[in-house]
């Protein structure tokens, strides 16, 4: 498909030296071409870390339901056969 695909990166333990913007951005401009649409500056991490961190869990937990669901599809499909 043709359309932007929507992509958030944290990026932590950033050196005090480089903590901007505009060198952040330059940073991943370089690196990834028309990737970077823009840079957003967080200070206060352990709010978004907890949500991040419960996000991670919930997918986990989905893989492992979706797993457990194709093998069962794929066990009735041998059955029928």
């Amino acid at each position: 498909s043709r359309e932007p695909h929507l992509r958030t990166v944290l990026v932590t333990n950033i050196p005090r030296n480089l903590r901007s913007s505009h060198k952040i951005s330059s940073y991943f401009k370089h690196v990834y071409p028309n990737a970077v649409k823009n840079v957003i500056l967080c200070q206060n991490l352990i709010d978004l870390e907890k949500h991040v961190s419960k996000r991670t869990d919930v997918l986990s937990r989905i893989e492992n339901e979706l797993l457990l669901l194709c093998r069962s599809e794929k066990k009735k499909l041998y059955e029928q056969s």
